[in-house]
């Protein structure tokens, strides 16, 4: 039986038309593979080609062998026989069928439903929901009204390829980057230089109010976080490396701050075609990282308290030292940046004097 199948799945490989079917067959399902597995990795044309090239040689090589397969499938019994397509339909079929949209969500009554953005695709249920009672506090109103959301201590998976597992105490981080509106508090109280970008001298864009500040340094960062300080009686700072990665990616290990499938109109991103920064809050909820931060993902680059030193990140080898002296890392990405600059695990650095369009920031305290 297993043998006149294989006769007649050959006739039909060896005609032009079908065999031009099973090469975007097998390129769609490779690709849905790969993209199910790290949705950060196929982003320019030439990897693309690359992948497809892939899929054409293992199509042709699936052709020229299928015949020794197929009799070798004779002497194989039943029970391997179903094994094997058991495995086939988990490992192929199904990945392809999700990554094409066509996905029974748990409650859709059985109906396939295009999956959203939220929902991950690479887990069998959503996850248990964490408790955040309490997980909130507000700034005066006078102080420019900043909410912060309450980041849990424990351990979690820090890094891209190369993980490791840091531990990183309870601490307040600041829901949105600070605006324009809320730094202009500071910029009259302390008579701070204002960014580049304000016009007539202590004025930003009057559209612009709730839009990120950005063209600030590390050093005006720190003195935000200084005047702050001095205003509540709470130390207030930078978050370290380790601290904005744990808000943006969760407790689940994320690939983006709302899960591991690609959504441009989660964030604000060149992919999106976003030409400027844009209002915090923009993307959330859908945005929102599990912990309820918005923003992690593009927008605006933000500073962190971390100097650039290698990974693993370890807090104890001077990194988290502010009189040392070179580059800072910034973390999410911006508008003008596409999937993989965005991602949690992404780092870049400046020197610490370092303006921009699209640099930013947002605040971190620990609890008393």
């Amino acid at each position: 039986m297993w043998s006149r199948g294989g006769e007649a799945l050959l006739r039909y490989l060896r005609d032009p038309i079908w065999q031009f079917i099973g090469v975007v067959v097998a390129i769609a399902t490779l690709f849905a593979m790969i993209v199910r597995a790290n949705p950060a990795l196929v982003q320019r044309w030439w990897q693309a080609g690359l992948l497809g090239a892939v899929a054409l040689i293992a199509l042709v090589a699936l052709v020229q062998f299928w015949r020794p397969i197929t009799r070798g499938f004779r002497w194989v019994s039943h029970r391997a026989k179903g094994i094997y397509l058991r495995m086939l339909w988990q490992l192929v079929v199904r990945p392809a069928r999700d990554h094409l949209g066509l996905m029974v969500l748990p409650d859709a009554g059985g109906v396939p439903q295009k999956p959203t953005g939220v929902y991950d695709r690479r887990r069998d249920k959503e996850p248990e929901p964490i408790d955040l009672s309490g997980a909130t506090m507000k700034l005066p109103e006078e102080l420019g009204g900043v909410e912060l959301v309450r980041i849990p201590a424990g351990e979690f998976s820090m890094g891209g390829w190369l993980q490791q597992v840091v531990f990183v105490d309870t601490c307040y981080i600041s829901k949105y980057p600070i605006t324009n509106a809320q730094y202009k508090y500071f910029i009259e109280d302390e008579g701070h230089p204002s960014p580049a970008d304000w016009t007539g001298g202590r004025n930003y864009p009057a559209w612009k109010a709730d839009h990120p500040v950005v063209a600030v340094s590390w050093h005006d960062a720190r003195a935000y976080c200084a005047w702050l300080s001095r205003k509540t009686g709470f130390a207030f700072r930078l978050p370290t490396e380790a601290e904005w990665e744990k808000a943006a990616q969760g407790p689940d290990r994320r690939t983006y701050p709302w899960g591991d499938s690609w959504n441009k109109y989660h964030c604000a991103c060149a992919e999106r075609e976003d030409s400027d920064t844009v209002h915090v809050g923009r993307d959330s909820p859908e945005g929102d990282s599990r912990f309820g931060v918005s923003d992690m993902a593009g927008n605006v680059w933000e500073w962190t308290s971390s100097l650039l030193k290698d990974l693993p990140y370890d807090p104890s080898d001077g990194r988290e030292d502010p009189k040392a002296q070179g580059d800072r890392v910034l973390r999410g990405g911006s508008f003008k940046d596409g999937r993989e600059q965005v991602s949690c695990a992404h780092r870049i650095h400046n020197q610490p004097e370092a303006t921009g369009e699209e640099i930013g920031f947002r605040i971190a305290v620990s609890p008393e």
